[in-house]
């Protein structure tokens, strides 16, 4: 469980929120965006549609935000 508690930490992961987390990262290595807000914290209620939604939307738009 506590296994990857340093890396998160350094690429400044909250785990507050609950997990899961992630950070995200452009194909340069650049951060593009963290989940430190929660906005994964209740994944199990997400569908496919909306979880490869919220995927494009941090791909494309660099925006981290509740899948809808």
């Amino acid at each position: 469980m506590n296994a990857n508690l340093e890396i998160a930490k350094d690429l400044g992961v909250s785990l507050k929120n609950g997990v899961p987390a992630a950070a995200f990262f452009a194909p340069d290595g650049k951060p593009v965006g963290i989940t430190n807000q929660g906005e994964l914290e209740p994944a199990r209620q997400y569908d496919a549609r909306q979880v490869l939604t919220f995927l494009r939307r941090v791909a494309e738009q660099h925006r981290i935000e509740k899948p809808r």
